[in-house]
């Protein structure tokens, strides 16, 4: 979007806020995932804050919070929604869902740093996530945090293949996973969030 020759950042931003309803449309389709990515761009948020990031990177990543799965329209319904275990291409077609996210917003989406977060919201911190591999502070700031916020609200829904989990389990199992799937300092944000 340019005005008078120059980027206009909110009417950029209320664009991707537009976009994010195509989003909300897809997963109203599914009882699982219905306002995910709102539940995610707001415990994203939270986190941000936490942090004292800049109040534009936390715009950012509320925004991208909202379209960080837009990429999963190119997953067939049955693996979204099956309750047994994924097969090895099954996976393979759920991993394609940040490269693909990535490669959709491409044709609308100008800013490196949202379209980094979509396509590194499932890296690990130790370095065994995907869909590239990247460990530690390589990942960008935004897609940890998504990465957490995401798990977050995956662990406290239910799914087709698990019923959701306690606020006390969650906590354990992120404690328990601090320095290996996801950054030391988010999980500390997020468990002084999710206490009060």
């Amino acid at each position: 979007m340019a005005v008078n020759g120059k980027t206009d950042y909110r009417t950029y931003m209320d664009y991707l806020e537009a976009l994010s309803v195509l989003v909300s449309i897809y997963e109203a389709k599914d009882r699982f995932i219905t306002g995910h990515s709102e539940k995610v761009a707001d415990m994203a948020t939270a986190i941000g804050k936490q942090l004292v990031l800049t109040p534009v990177l936390i715009e950012k990543i509320r925004i991208t919070g909202k379209i960080h799965d837009i990429g999963k329209v190119g997953i067939p319904d049955a693996i979204l929604n099956k309750a047994t275990q994924l097969t090895a291409e099954e996976w393979q077609f759920i991993k394609a869902h940040c490269d693909t996210g990535e490669r959709i917003l491409q044709q609308i989406v100008t800013d490196a740093e949202i379209l980094s977060m979509v396509r590194h919201h499932h890296e690990r911190f130790d370095g065994k996530g995907y869909p590239d591999g990247i460990s530690g502070e390589q990942i960008p700031i935004g897609a940890r945090i998504l990465a957490a916020a995401d798990a977050y609200d995956a662990m406290m829904t239910d799914r087709p293949y698990r019923r959701k989990i306690e606020k006390t389990a969650v906590m354990a199992e992120f404690e328990r996973n601090k320095g290996r799937q996801f950054d030391p300092a988010l999980v500390d944000a997020l468990i002084r969030i999710i206490s009060k």
